[in-house]
């Protein structure tokens, strides 16, 4: 039985991409807007700070993960995988933002998550994906309303 699991997740953001980039791309400032209460860069990316390389901490004392950058496409793509902090494998996410109109005609970001991993037990399938999948929900309903206020 395969334990792979994927979880999509999409959102709207009343911004314009580059203010929605903005919050997604500043991991250290996390804290700030999003769930996590410790938000920090144990190292920085190749050209950027929060770029290609970079290795982000989030969580709370005593439970925290730690992130890669793997992707990094400003204003568009986001992309990273876990290093540690969660029972799973191989796992990997997607953020994609694309502009999108609102019917009044103003600017609007369209976000999308998309996760990918293995469980590293059978039982924890169900547990970790209902997990994810409410973190996931959570971080992108708050980016929006952040980015909307940034306006």
């Amino acid at each position: 039985m395969s334990t792979r699991t994927t979880i999509s997740n999409s959102g709207q953001a009343e911004a314009p991409i580059a203010v929605v980039w903005s919050l997604l791309a500043d991991a250290r400032n996390y804290s700030s807007w999003a769930l996590p209460r410790s938000t920090t860069l144990e190292r920085e990316g190749a050209t950027t700070p929060d770029g290609v390389g970079a290795i982000r901490r989030f969580g709370a004392w005593p439970v925290f993960s730690r992130e890669e950058v793997v992707g990094f496409e400003p204003p568009y793509r986001l992309s990273y995988i876990l290093l540690s902090g969660l029972p799973v494998r191989d796992y990997r996410s997607d953020v994609e933002l694309r502009e999108v109109s609102t019917a009044s005609g103003g600017a609007a970001t369209a976000i999308s998550w998309t996760s990918s991993y293995e469980v590293t037990h059978g039982w924890m399938r169900t547990p970790m994906r209902l997990f994810l999948n409410f973190v996931l929900k959570d971080f992108i309903k708050r980016l929006a309303k952040e980015s909307a206020k940034r306006v």
